[in-house]
């Protein structure tokens, strides 16, 4: 597991939900830990799980599955969201993230977490209100959104991040109302972020 901030302990009130984004893939998963309450979000944690290629492939998929139940057991999210596959040239490629998407839908099934699947331009629409916005305009955003610092990374952690941002946007954002603002037709919501 390799996390690029400092993690946070989840909030212990009853009315924070707790969403887990994952950008799947064999060589590089991506995931990013957010908490949705009282019209802010906060972020939990996020950091990409490697993959060595020199490594069989079922012993890949069950370190992405080994790192996921870690994450599960340290943030017990009730919510997941999944960056879905988009069609791809390469056949081969497709495939791996396939696998690696199949080990994250078991380790959801798994600790019965629910899952909400979103294509590449919807996660885009959600975060920046513009569908064919370009990678970096959504990493920014999500960075302001998530009060961090600086921009996540890798870019299959921002990946993450965003997913898990556009399923409160998308699913949860009612619930969330209270002094969240539009931009460019997102779902912003700015907090003051407590003591790491």
């Amino acid at each position: 597991m390799h996390a690029q901030n400092v993690d946070i302990a989840p909030g212990s009130t009853s009315t924070v939900s707790i969403i887990v984004g994952v950008d799947p893939g064999l060589e590089s998963t991506g995931y990013g830990v957010i908490e949705a309450g009282g019209g802010s979000l906060r972020c939990l944690t996020y950091g990409v799980i490697v993959t060595q290629s020199n490594q069989p492939s079922a012993a890949r998929l069950r370190h992405i599955f080994d790192t996921l139940q870690q994450v599960i057991s340290i943030y017990q999210p009730q919510y997941c969201a999944v960056e879905t596959i988009y069609f791809a040239k390469n056949v081969t490629s497709a495939l791996c993230v396939a696998q690696a998407r199949g080990v994250v839908l078991l380790a959801m099934a798994q600790q019965h977490i629910s899952v909400a699947e979103y294509a590449p331009n919807a996660i885009k629409k959600a975060i920046t209100g513009i569908a064919q916005a370009e990678k970096r305009q959504v990493q920014h955003l999500v960075k302001i959104l998530l009060n961090l610092k600086d921009i996540p990374h890798p870019d299959h952690a921002a990946d993450a991040l965003a997913v898990a941002v556009t399923h409160v946007h998308c699913c949860m954002s009612s619930n969330y109302a209270v002094g969240s603002t539009r931009s460019r037709g997102a779902y912003v919501t700015l907090y003051k972020k407590g003591k790491r």
